[in-house]
């Protein structure tokens, strides 16, 4: 398994410049420029490819640079082109590694600089790009499951909706009134759109506030299915950063205080804040971390022991390695039972409708009764 954590997908500027094209096979002669007013997006699929692919010119030995300038040329138009010809140009005038990814944010995030700037460093590009490959991948492949699994219920949904409020309105009315029945399944269908996108938006603003507040972060952490994965993601990415900036030389502090960022957890971030000035007066940070709950027992007894033995940065990626494969399987038990929670939940609704036309009947029936 590789030893690398993934991202999340950002944006990418564009320059409001264009280029004519001049004569010359080269594509970066006539490519479009970037402008800040344009945004760029690349799918969790897009990323995957963009970094699987860089690791792989990587591994065959041929220079970053001119990897780039041949996915460049190879790329379709679109996103992938556009952000790959960005870094062709870059690399040409001079840029380095690190400098042309700082320079592709906010498409690249702080993790994703954080781990490339390391490795660079350190010489370990191939396993920085792979790890962020294989997160990529696996959150595509969640979001992939999530949408296949969730397919059916949805078509039950609508179903259901649109031939049981045609039934109710039959019971009630003895008639069918087209425009009645429009309204209805409208306005039961507009009300469940608008509470997913509620859901939605609050759970992405949660998520984001989790990484800046200490009491969102450890409430996030409590909730079933999420907040496992998210505690495995953040060490994961935190071990994996922490690795590979002790890898690259960076001091102890510095290497912490970037690792804690990479960990996108405000728990993990606070704590490290904490230890930082008993860090820098000379403790090891292995029993600086002792009560320090975000930390686990045996992560904080490896770094323990790493310290005083000399293979820490082995540890570590063992680490990050463990916390990887933890939070795949996480992912796993997330793409099994969401689409079954939803399932009840559009179940629940549905038999809801079902009395409302059963009661319906009976009041039909009740009333005819009493006039007999």
């Amino acid at each position: 398994m590789s030893s690398f954590p993934p991202f999340w997908p950002c944006l990418l500027p564009l320059r409001s410049r264009f280029h004519r094209r001049r004569e010359g096979p080269s594509l970066l002669a006539f490519a479009p420029g970037w402008s800040q007013s344009v945004a760029v997006k690349l799918d969790l699929r897009q990323k995957q490819t963009f970094y699987h692919e860089l690791g792989q010119f990587v591994r065959s030995g041929i220079p970053l640079p001119q990897a780039v300038e041949s996915l460049a040329q190879d790329s379709r138009r679109g996103p992938m082109r556009q952000v790959l010809t960005r870094m062709s140009r870059l690399f040409l005038g001079g840029e380095t590694i690190p400098g042309t990814f700082a320079q592709l944010q906010p498409t690249v995030g702080p993790m994703e600089l954080a781990l490339v700037e390391a490795a660079n460093v350190s010489g370990r590009l191939e396993q920085a790009f792979t790890y962020l490959s294989n997160y990529f991948g696996s959150l595509d492949t969640l979001r992939s499951g999530l949408i296949r699994q969730a397919a059916w219920p949805l078509v039950q949904l609508h179903l259901g909706i649109f031939l049981l409020n045609g039934v109710e309105q039959f019971v009630r009315t003895h008639a069918f009134d087209p425009a009645a029945y429009a309204l209805t399944c409208g306005g039961a269908l507009g009300v469940i759109y608008l509470g997913a996108a509620v859901l939605w938006l609050a759970g992405s603003a949660l998520l984001k506030a989790g990484r800046r507040n200490t009491g969102i972060d450890r409430a996030l952490n409590l909730v079933p299915l999420l907040g496992r994965l998210r505690r495995n993601l953040a060490l994961s990415r935190f071990c994996a950063a922490y690795e590979m900036q002790l890898q690259a030389g960076v001091n102890v502090m510095d290497s912490l205080r970037s690792s804690a960022d990479t960990s996108q957890s405000a728990r993990i971030r606070a704590a490290v804040d904490e230890i930082i000035p008993k860090v820098r007066a000379g403790s090891s940070v292995g029993p600086l971390l002792t009560g320090y709950h975000v930390f686990p027992t045996a992560l904080q007894r490896a770094i323990r022991v790493g310290e005083e033995t000399g293979s820490l940065d082995a540890d570590l990626h063992r680490w990050a390695e463990y916390y990887q494969t933890a939070a795949v399987n996480n992912l796993g038990t997330i793409n099994a039972w969401l689409p079954k929670i939803g399932f009840f939940l559009i179940a629940g609704y549905l038999v809801y409708k079902m009395v409302s036309v059963y009661s319906g009947v009976m009041q039909q029936y009740e009333n005819v009764m009493n006039f007999s």
